[in-house]
């Protein structure tokens, strides 16, 4: 809460800033506009120090020169000498600019604002500073976001694992699309929405900015967009949905998994560390899995060479595969599968007939691999359960766990709630054969 009230101050005392320095180019702009053709800039600490002491052309051309080369030496640090300032005084004497002595005391006093938010600015963003060294957020070694912006998106979003989706994130920014519908018209250039918070949506993009400009993958992202034609601020919201997507994967791994995850991911900008070590030690281990569910998987079907069982009997829990019934080896199989391998995660989603099923939700290409190798080892359903003294081992179709089949057509373990599930899509699926046979009779 304290990070997200600094962060908002900063935000306000930047802006106040921000109209204020459209002032001085106002007022610039009234009382000597060839100033602003002489320096690269008019908002150096030079060139208000000029302004402060001479606010006018008026004042600058009466002024002495070698008071003005001291005054531009020592506020530019050495590099406005004597030749800069004898130019400034003859453009003076030679400037259209009007001599308004009010406008000339807005000036100095729109100076001293400026310097005073500055400094106030400074103690705010060293407050942030203490915090952010406190939280130890991942989100800095993205490059292009420093500690101002990266305090801005960790204060506003706070937790990461309160949003289900980046998608949520973007709407709680006010980044997604907004929808224009009349009847069964939809509009297709739908702008952004701009709703929820003004500060995170202002962080995001600009983050995206400065990412774009620092990283090459996200560089010809942008890039890839400008070319299809879209605005630039509008390629840069596609950015931006790309940037909360990485960064909603990163604080997904490092908040609600295991912290060593964070140091394995592989990301896909190239700027986050992983351990190579860790890497192939997984690697390492799901090869010689792989080679022992193939060689179970030719023991299941009774095409397994002697050699082979002798190196299964050489994994704990298969010493006496060999001398087992077909029976008593899937036993061993499944024992095996659920106390070495690792769970595939399941989660609650939709199938193509927009009814609810549940499914695996990988986290990472080992979940997908070793769901394929559980695929691999599974008979298919309509494989017979007793079929030259083989047995078949099924994938139930509800709760996704691996069971020894009681018959050549089962789909479901025998979990009571997979039955009712059973029931309820076979109870479903009648109906529907019904509805459809009455439909064709009276169509008859």
């Amino acid at each position: 809460e304290d990070l997200k009230s600094l962060t908002r101050y900063r935000f306000d005392k930047v802006s106040q800033r921000a109209k204020l320095k459209q002032s001085i180019s106002r007022l610039v702009n009234i009382l000597f506009p060839e100033l602003e053709t002489l320096v690269s800039t008019l908002h150096g600490k030079a060139v208000y120090a000029l302004l402060s002491e001479f606010p006018s052309a008026q004042h600058i051309a009466s002024a002495n020169l070698k008071h003005l080369t001291h005054l531009l030496d020592k506020a530019s640090k050495g590099r406005f000498k004597r030749a800069t300032a004898d130019q400034l005084r003859e453009t003076a004497r030679q400037s259209i600019g009007s001599y308004i002595p009010a406008k000339s005391l807005e000036l100095k006093h729109t100076i001293k604002l400026i310097s005073e938010l500055s400094d106030e600015i400074a103690e705010i963003e060293a407050e942030i500073k203490k915090i952010m060294n406190v939280i130890d957020s991942p989100i800095l070694s993205v490059p292009g976001i420093g500690i101002n912006l990266g305090a801005i998106i960790i204060a506003e979003i706070g937790d990461f694992s309160r949003f289900a989706s980046p998608n949520k994130i973007l709407a709680f920014a006010g980044c997604s699309p907004s929808t224009y519908q009349s009847g069964q018209l939809y509009s297709s250039h739908a702008k952004m929405e701009k709703r929820g918070s003004k500060y995170l949506r202002w962080a995001l993009l600009n983050a995206a900015a400065y990412v774009c400009n620092w990283e090459p993958t996200f560089r010809a992202y942008l890039s890839k967009k400008r070319a299809e034609g879209k605005h630039y601020f509008v390629a840069l919201s596609h950015a931006a949905k790309k940037l909360v997507r990485l960064l909603y994967a990163a604080f997904d791994i490092s908040q609600e998994k295991d912290a060593e995850y964070w140091d394995m991911m592989i990301n896909f900008i190239g700027v986050f560390d992983f351990s190579v070590k860790r890497i192939r030690k997984d690697l390492q281990l799901l090869y010689d899995r792989t080679g022992l569910m193939m060689m179970l998987y030719s023991s299941i079907h009774m095409t397994i060479l002697k050699e082979q069982y002798a190196e299964i009997e050489e994994t704990k829990g298969f010493e006496k595969i060999s001398t087992a019934s077909p029976l008593e080896r899937c036993h061993m199989i499944k024992n095996y599968i659920d106390k070495e391998m690792p769970k595939t995660p399941l989660a609650l989603t939709l199938d193509e007939n927009g009814e609810f099923c549940i499914a695996p939700a990988f986290t990472s290409v080992f979940d997908v691999a070793y769901y394929a190798l559980s695929l691999y080892l599974t008979a298919s359903p309509d494989y017979p359960l007793h079929w030259g003294a083989r047995t078949g081992i099924g994938y139930c179709e509800s709760c996704g766990k691996i069971y020894i089949k009681n018959g050549n057509r089962q789909k479901y373990c025998d979990d009571p709630e997979c039955k009712k599930e059973r029931n309820r899509r076979k109870a479903k699926s009648a109906y529907h054969r019904k509805v459809q046979a009455q439909a064709d009779e009276e169509w008859a």
